[in-house]
């Protein structure tokens, strides 16, 4: 199944029993979910990796005897034209210091985040749904 463009972004914080965080001030808006919008200038790109673990050979007798299958461990590398700047500091742990900034204290943020494409022929629309993850920001091209 082929899939083509990037339709939508969706992000929520998540609690330690992989909640929903609702509330203004706790979660990202009174229903806890932050869409990525025009306001946002959009996504340009969501690239995935890591949807399976590298297949792990075992050798024996000068073939292979078995395959072991380690868990998955996805990553998505996002890339957004304009997200909104208090939604990113939320996502990625920041604190506001109340000054203007955002300080980090170590406090990693747990973010549901959905992802939706659709297929070629744009009759249906495909998600990748991940409930858990850390999001980080490991660099900036100015």
């Amino acid at each position: 199944m082929a899939t083509v463009g990037l339709y939508g972004i969706a992000f929520g914080l998540v609690d330690q029993d992989q909640k929903l965080i609702t509330g203004t001030g706790k979660g990202l808006g009174t229903d806890g979910l932050y869409v990525v919008g025009r306001a946002d200038l959009g996504g340009k790109t969501a690239n995935i990796t890591g949807l399976s673990g590298t297949p792990v050979k075992k050798y024996g007798f000068n073939r292979v005897q078995a395959v072991d299958i380690p868990q998955a461990e996805p990553s998505v590398a996002l890339d957004i034209n304009d997200l909104n700047f208090a939604i990113k500091q939320q996502i990625k742990g920041m604190i506001n210091d109340q000054k203007g900034g955002y300080t980090d204290q170590g406090i990693q943020a747990h973010v549901a985040m959905l992802i939706t494409t659709q297929t070629i022929d744009r009759l249906h629309y495909v998600y990748y749904g991940f409930g858990d993850g850390i999001l980080s920001e490991s660099g900036a091209n100015l």
